[in-house]
């Protein structure tokens, strides 16, 4: 049942988002020949934009919506069919969520840590990008794996801190761990598993990178 509800709600925000880039694709209304970005968001792109230059070659959507997750970064299934080039990627930002998610939204976190979550889902998009279609397959899959997943989210981190916002990571990184109960992130107690990396590791983590 658990599985069951996991691959109904992945299709869901996956099936929804691709619905949308669908429409904003159309011939009446290409709106996706470039980057499309939600006005409000824009200055805390335009902070980070050049630390993520795959962003400038894919055909980028980012929006405010309802939904239920804080933020999500997906593909469209029909980058299976196109060349890298045209590849279309939506980031999705909650604007209104459940109140365990509130603290957390984007509307409610600092500058920093609004740049920094969204350098962590560029991250997403750079990530897609530096992998064959396939890739995205994998990824659909391993949403069913809490392991997986533990490493797929990690390794993001890792990515944005080698893209050079590890700064602004860690601020985000400690406002969601200040408002929500670090287990939210963290999955198995015992195995002490992070899934989004603590503010010390984001700190470890960046100390090494520059060495």
């Amino acid at each position: 049942m658990l599985i069951f509800k996991k691959i109904t709600l992945f299709l869901y925000v996956w099936v929804s988002t691709t619905c949308f880039v669908m429409a904003q694709t159309s011939e009446k209304n290409n709106t996706y020949s470039n980057s499309t970005i939600d006005s409000e968001i824009q200055a805390y792109y335009d902070i980070i934009a050049s630390k993520f230059p795959e962003s400038q070659k894919l055909k980028l959507l980012i929006r405010q919506r309802k939904q239920l997750i804080p933020l999500t970064t997906v593909p469209s299934v029909f980058n299976l069919f196109r060349k890298k080039e045209n590849w279309r990627i939506t980031i999705n930002i909650s604007n209104k969520s459940i109140a365990k998610f509130d603290p957390i939204l984007f509307k409610n976190l600092s500058d920093s840590a609004k740049i920094g979550v969204l350098g962590h889902e560029l991250s997403h998009a750079k990530d897609f990008y530096l992998h064959k279609s396939k890739y995205i397959v994998k990824v659909f899959f391993w949403h069913l794996n809490p392991r997986r997943i533990d490493a797929f989210e990690y390794n993001t981190d890792k990515i944005a801190i080698y893209s050079g916002i590890g700064d602004y990571l860690k601020v985000w990184s400690t406002e969601t761990h200040t408002k929500m109960d670090p287990m939210a992130f963290n999955r198995n107690e015992k195995k002490d598993t992070e899934r989004y990396m603590r503010p010390e590791t984001i700190e470890r983590i960046m100390k090494e990178s520059i060495k």
